[in-house]
């Protein structure tokens, strides 16, 4: 103990020295080298370290900045302080300790806005942690945007006084630290807007030249002959990686990234930015000067006048320039060759994808941004969880793939890079072992394995900050229960939580980086689009920080379809700061503006805390919580300098993202121009939806060229429990709305410039491609994902694909997304698991109203690379949830996954069992998310089969997603019938349907709307109907409406509403479960389902079961010894209705057309669309039917499942003997003739008598691209709101549109999927579609008319089906009096599930302030039958007319 003192006595002394040269095991100590507790001063400083002096942002004034240094296991605290001043540079800042893994310190990693905020002007911020079991060469730098290439990087190096490789050197100390660093002359927030930044210079130790600059000072290593050095490289670049390597000398790597290496002698090392290398250098040579050089991978790097060059100077040597000649490396490195020293061998079993989590990053380019598996990295934004990686001592592969030298480094862990990118081996004995490593070029793969032994949320990126900052990033989640608990037990500093808040409320001024756009033009003209060009108090969003807020105003959840967007108030009005009058929720009865802050990344929270939400609660319940705010702000788009004219003929776009607000307006910022400017209304993204596509807005009127224009965006934001839950959930006593609203300029170039050579880009995020195993894809479809970016024109894209043997065409409107549906060869070649990507070549070509044009110099080529995900072949104990799609009608294609069974049909007892269809919850991707997918029970020989229900919340398993569900089980059995013989189902099987809380609801709602397709029903914690999960009470309209008109509404909800339908399920096998302590869905709704089934079956076959004390959600739901019983039990057995005396079962159904058999009976046309119609089925054993009927007018029967003998419906019997059994149905019909009525058998049935779906949003349900007409494809409003439809049918149910004029569509008006009209109310198509179908609706004298009724209010909007002639197609026209009634009935497009629209409504403009109250009329068609040629004709009973 006495030693040791005096030791820690002497390195305090020491610290003043100039250098130490030993071979000591302590930390040197010098003028320009911190120990691990000191001040780290962040300033803005003028340097000139290749010549160009320019301000810097600098650690202790000096670049690098001072080393760090400490011994191993030493405890930290380093406290960064901010005295920035420059405003040309970012003001706030964060330091990150590049390497160390900070084991349970994970919020002083020093990552700005994933483990903390940045530290503002003039704060500071301490930081503690320790390095136990950590030493080596490490570095610090700013993690701060691109920050750290304005200058803040230095090194910091941990000492072994125990290293296992000190007998290999006799010096290292803070002379032997090399740092490697390129430099620019511009400041990094203007070189943020540059393509392709070009390094000006490369430094070592801090020192370089530039070409054509001054013959500046070079660093110099000074070595004495016959001594070893222990040289510490550390390449601490922003974009560059370098070959070092010195004249005349041989390295001996011992050390890769902190982490000890065998030797391996090399004479040039290739180091990318962010990796650290320890090498011996023997000073074996002749005394003199030798060139270090560092040459970057830039254009034309030379080492000409010393560029790119520091001195290795011998003791004795003259103070001189070397004179040495580089020669060839015969001993590069490469890094296979490199092999971990201490405890080798990567974890995991050794088999590629063997690890317990394999992940695949899939990285693509698509205009300027970097995706990854198809998302960008948004810093300002919550982070992007990847996947959450969950549980001590699990081996985990990683699979990036880049199209440049990525150099991707994962923080908080080592590594072992199993194989390196280039090669084709793998290595799992003897691994290198890092942090940072090259994810190689296009085509090239890189496999990385590590242990999840370090809880916290860890950033993995590309470690090129112009790439970072370009979206290359993702956030590893690492057990979050875990992460949560080591917090618990361990408090973070009070000055961490400050962070935030003093960060939130800086301006503009204050947050820096102030005019770089303007820097930028200086450099290039080669910019990325100026987002700066809105220029206010959030840089990229050009909106102020400051919004206001009226509200809350009490409304149920759809209403604001009906509602403004901006209720109570009308746009005319939005400048005064006035009150209304609710007294259901203030207390005074009054509300007026309020103010709320956004923080510099667009999230904003509203809550009125000064609201009794309690006592609300306690007798309105959760519909009491739900409520509408408005909210508006400004921006301001100030134009370019002179050096970037404005277009003078196109006006520049904005960027929209609003997540989780309902709609948005633009509105001038002249307010006297509001009384004559309409609205258009955009919808938010409310679900927060993954893929959505890209949102551009026009501006309302063109921004002023030579002045600055101001703009208001007005926002609609409903709070609804489905989005946001229970305050109670969140530990509030007052409802917190969150939305997140950002805006950038997307600036057009003029048409001449090359940016508009390709006006077609690939749109990554919504590509649908399967899985390959064994080298070959899972099923054959491919869907690519594209976007127009042409502002002026609309593009014809004809793509023919030899590698397919596929011709076809689509058309994109501008700004639209759309997905191009291709089909690959299953047997062909297989593709090996080194080739990642699969090329493929679109040919472009512009479309002038409709027509193509050939011109061959018009015609663009885009090259689309496609990822590919190799997986290996499942085993009984091993397997990859596969990734399986199809396409409806070779135009809509979907995705699915599925579980493979653990045996073959061949292997085990009995053949296939029925497949599992396995329904997830509101807001599940199953694309990127795979806890749903592991939570499921696999099966010895049933296939569990997840559909993504089109997206992560669908249309509530209705509709399109329920027919998605079902599809994907004839989706899989065609797969398995070309490649997997062996392990196929029947295509005709029932199927087992389970889900969990919007999929348990949907578990109901396919069971018993297609019985005889079911076997049996898992439904775990589904809400019953969506009017139960939270009433109507505090709904607008409900004070103003007829009772008769509500009643003509809630037909359109009739068809979801699952406890009417449950007489359908009374003899199918139930499990249903719920937790006992659900804050989400609360347990009555299963338990009621369960009492409603019991009531039409005492004896029926459901089990309830109810969990005390689980939530919502479990990991084990469905996934347990309960639930595996269920399923061995409804496989096995046939389950047969037990043989009695009379078998009773009813069938009830709401829309024929959206609902199957039961026991073959099957009910085909109602007496009144609308209503609720059962058919009761009582079979004695002689084969002796008695049907009742109730509200039926056609049902059919399957003889092959039925005997029928004799039959009665409602008491008259029916001859069933001249019926042909052949044909395998009988069909009835009800005839009314004499006063009473009477059924008839007959031979066939007309199957184009479409019957009406008692809805408009039948119109989603759709089997080809829906085709969207408009009078001309000139800009219009009515192209804008087929624009804003496209975007809505791809973003909520990705759903592709295609933009027509009336001209072209009216050939399509027999064949082709189905179809919206817009306008066009004069054209000689909706003419022909009047004709065709016999609508009883009119167009006269510039009026709508129907049932003698004229429609001509101002601002009013009609909506009605219509049914193709001859097909079993649609069509929804949206028609309008004037501009403003076009644009409420926009509105009212039933995108999303509880929208009150049946057949037909018209709407005026009261509906603005009385919701559905508004409505002029509104009805469900009547039946389509024989005796009316099958037409959908006015119903009287169904209709309501003001």
């Amino acid at each position: 103990m006495i030693f040791r003192g005096a030791v820690l006595f002497l390195l305090l002394h020491l610290a003043d020295a100039a250098s130490i040269i030993s071979r000591s095991k302590s930390y040197p100590l010098s003028s320009n080298t911190l120990g691990p507790k000191s001040n780290l001063v962040i300033g803005n400083y003028d340097i000139a370290p290749d010549g160009f002096k320019r301000s810097t942002t600098l650690a202790g004034g000096t670049f690098p900045g001072p080393i760090i240094a400490a011994q191993k296991g030493d405890k930290f605290a380093i406290n960064v302080v901010n005295n920035l001043t420059d405003p040309s540079m970012l003001l706030s800042t964060s330091v990150h300790w590049h390497g160390i893994v900070q084991n349970t310190t994970n919020y002083v990693d020093g990552v700005a806005f994933v483990t903390q905020c940045p530290i503002a002007q003039n704060d500071s911020f301490l930081h503690t942690f320790e390095v136990p079991k950590q030493a080596g060469t490490f570095w610090y730098h700013s993690h701060y945007s691109t920050q750290q290439c304005d200058g803040l990087r230095g090194a910091l190096i941990v000492y072994d006084q125990e290293d296992a490789v000190s007998n290999l050197y006799d010096i290292d100390d803070e002379t032997t630290v090399i740092t490697l660093a390129d430099w620019n002359h511009p400041v990094a927030p203007a070189l943020n807007y540059v393509i392709d930044v070009v390094v000006d210079s490369a430094l070592i130790n801090g020192l370089g030249r530039y070409p054509g600059g001054p013959m500046t000072d070079l660093a110099v290593v000074n070595v004495e002959h016959g001594k070893r050095y222990r040289l510490r490289l550390v390449a601490m670049s922003c974009h560059a990686n370098f070959v070092f390597s010195i004249d005349g000398h041989n390295m001996t790597i011992i050390e890769a990234d902190a982490q000890l290496t065998e030797s391996l002698l090399v004479d040039s090392i290739q180091i990318l930015p962010g990796q650290r290398y320890s090498v011996v250098l023997e000073a074996n040579k002749p005394v003199g000067n030798y060139w270090m050089r560092s040459l970057p991978n830039i254009a034309n790097a030379s080492f000409d006048d010393g560029q790119n060059s520091a001195i290795l100077r011998y003791k004795g040597a003259p103070v001189a320039d070397p004179t040495t000649l580089q020669t060839n490396s015969t001993m590069a490195f490469v890094e296979t060759n490199l092999h971990a020293l201490i405890k080798p061998g990567a974890p995991g079993i050794p088999e590629y994808g063997k690890a317990d989590i394999n992940l695949m990053m899939l990285v693509n380019l698509t205009d300027g941004i970097y995706l990854m598996n198809g998302v960008e990295y948004k810093p300002p934004t919550v982070p992007v969880l990847l996947q959450i990686l969950s549980g001590a001592q699990q081996a985990t592969d990683l699979l990036p793939e880049g199209t440049v030298y990525h150099p991707i480094h994962l923080h908080g862990h080592n590594f072992d890079v199993v194989q390196s990118a280039g090669n084709s081996s793998f290595n799992y004995v003897n691994p290198v072992r890092r942090d940072v490593v090259s994810a190689g070029i296009q085509g090239q793969q890189m496999v990385i394995r590590w242990v999840t032994d370090n809880p916290g949320p860890w950033f993995l990126h590309c470690h090129i900050d112009w790439h970072l900052e370009a979206g290359f990033a993702v956030v590893m989640a690492e057990s979050i229960p875990e992460t949560q608990k080591i917090y618990t037990d361990k408090s973070i500093p009070s000055a961490w939580e400050n962070l935030c808040p003093v960060f939130n409320s800086l301006s503009p001024a204050q947050i820096g980086g102030v005019n770089a756009y303007e820097e930028a033009e200086n450099i290039t003209t080669a910019l990325f689009p100026n987002t700066s060009y809105a220029v206010s108090l959030v840089a990229l969003a050009g909106l102020t920080r400051v919004k206001q807020v009226l509200g809350p105003f009490p409304i149920h959840a759809r209403e604001q379809h009906f509602l403004s967007p901006a209720f109570p108030l009308d746009c005319g009005h939005l400048s005064l700061l006035i009150v209304h009058r609710e007294p259901k929720l203030i207390y005074c009865g009054f509300v007026s503006w309020s103010k709320t802050d956004s923080d510099g990344r667009g999230n904003l929270k509203v809550s009125h805390p000064n609201i009794r939400w309690e006592q609300l609660r306690a007798t309105e319940g959760w519909a009491a919580l739900q409520h509408h705010n408005v909210l508006r702000t400004y921006f301001t788009l100030y134009p370019p300098d002179s050096k970037q004219k404005m277009s003078q003929e196109i006006d520049p776009r904005l960027r929209v993202e609003c997540l989780q607000g309902a709609y948005f307006a633009i509105l001038p910022g002249d307010e006297t121009a509001w009384a004559t400017h309409i609205p258009e209304w955009h919808m938010g993204n409310v679900y927060a939806l993954e893929r959505a596509p890209v949102q551009l807005v026009s501006l309302p009127t063109s921004p002023s060229r030579d002045r600055a224009t101001r703009y208001q965006v007005v926002l609609g934001g409903p709070y609804e429990i489905r989005l946001f839950g229970d305050p109670r959930a969140y530990s509030s006593a007052h409802p917190i709305l969150s939305i997140n609203f950002t805006v950038a300029i997307d600036t057009p170039p003029p048409l001449e410039t090359p940016c508009l050579a390709m006006p077609i880009v690939h749109a990554p995020a919504h590509d649908i491609i399967p899985d390959f195993i064994d080298g070959k894809p899972f099923s054959r479809t491919l869907g690519i994902g594209l976007r127009n970016v042409d502002y002026t024109r609309n593009t014809e894209t004809r793509f023919g694909l030899a590698v397919f043997d596929l011709s076809t065409e689509m058309r994109l409107a501008p700004t639209q997304t759309h997905v191009l549906t291709l089909e690959l060869a299953i047997d062909s070649e297989p593709v090996f698991a080194d080739i990642t990507e699969l090329p493929i070549d679109i040919m472009i070509s512009p479309c002038l109203d409709g027509s193509p044009y050939n011109s061959v110099d018009e015609r663009r080529m885009l090259r689309v690379n496609v990822p590919i995900r190799h997986i290996p072949m499942w085993t009984p104990t091993s397997y990859t949830a596969i990734r399986g799609t199809y396409n409806v009608g070779f135009s809509n294609s979907t995705i699915f996954s599925v579980l493979p069974p653990r045996l073959p049909n061949d292997e085990g007892e009995g053949g296939p069992r029925e497949p599992i269809l396995a329904l997830h919850g509101a807001g599940v991707d199953i694309v990127t998310q795979t806890f749903w997918v592991d939570s499921l029970p696999r099966q010895d020989k049933a296939w569990v089969i997840i559909p993504s229900g089109r997206t992560s919340w669908g249309l509530d398993w209705h509709g399109p997603s329920a027919a998605d569900a079902l599809t994907t089980v004839t989706a899989l059995h065609n797969i398995l019938c070309e490649r997997f013989l062996n392990w196929i189902y029947p295509r005709d099987t029932k199927v087992i349907v389970m889900g969990h809380s919007n999929g348990g609801q949907g578990a109901w709602y396919i069971a018993s709307r297609w019985p005889d397709k079911v076997k049996a029903v898992i439904a775990a914690a589904g809400y019953i109907k969506s009017q139960a999960y939270v009433p109507w009470t505090m709904s607008r309209f409900a004070h103003f409406i007829d009772p008769a008109l509500r009643a003509v509404l809630e037909t359109s909800l009739l068809p979801d509403d699952n406890d009417l339908f449950l007489s359908n399920l009374s003899h199918t096998p139930v499990l249903a479960i719920h937790g006992g302590m659900d804050d989400n869905v609360p347990p009555w709704h299963t338990r009621q389902a369960v009492s409603v089934l019991r009531e039409w079956n005492p004896d029926a076959d459901v089990t309830y079961v109810e969990e005390p004390g689980q939530p919502h959600w479990w990991f084990e739901v469905l996934k347990n010894t309960r639930v595996q019983a269920f399923l061995d039990r409804v496989q096995c057995a046939p389950h047969n209705v037990p043989k009695t005396k009379c078998r009773k079962f009813t069938l009830t159904v709401a829309v024929p057309a959206e609902s199957g058999a039961m026991r073959g009976w099957r009910v085909l046309a109602l007496e009144v669309p609308g209503r609720l119609a059962r058919l009761e089925v009582c079979e004695d054993d002689e084969g002796g039917m008695d049907v009742k009927a109730s509200n039926i007018s056609v049902v059919s029967v399957d003889l092959s499942k039925v005997s029928i003998n004799k039959l009665a419906i409602g008491g008259h019997k029916v001859s069933v003997l001249h019926a042909s059994r052949n044909a395998g149905t009988l069909w009835f019909e009800r005839a009314t003739g004499n006063g009473s009525a009477c059924w008839k058998a007959v031979y066939s049935h007309t199957e184009t008598f479409l019957q009406p779906h008692g809805r408009a949003q039948a119109i989603l349900s759709a089997d080809e691209n829906i085709n969207i007409v408009i009078p001309s494809l000139d800009p219009s409003l009515e192209l804008s709101v087929a624009l804003r439809i496209a975007h809505s049918l791809r973003m909520f149910h990705l759903l592709d549109a295609r933009i027509s004029s009336a001209s072209e569509a009216k050939d399509d008006v027999t064949c082709g999927g189905n179809m919206i009209v817009i306008g066009c109310a004069d054209s000689l198509l909706v003419k022909d579609l009047l004709e065709r179908s016999q609508s009883d609706w009119s167009y006269e004298g510039g009026s709508w008319v129907l049932n003698d009724k004229k429609f001509d209010r101002p601002s009013s909007g009609l909506l009605f089906l219509l049914k193709k002639a001859t097909t079993s197609n649609m069509v929804l026209l949206l028609q309008s009096t004037d501009s403003e009634g076009l644009e409420r009935v926009l509105r009212l497009f039933p995108i999303r599930t509880g929208v009150l629209v049946p057949d037909w409504l018209v709407v005026d403009g009261r509906a603005d302030r009385i919701g559905a109250a508004g409505i002029e009329g509104a009805g469900v068609w009547g039946s389509a039958l024989r005796s009316n040629d099958g037409k959908w004709g006015f119903s009287a009973c169904m209709s309501w007319l003001n």
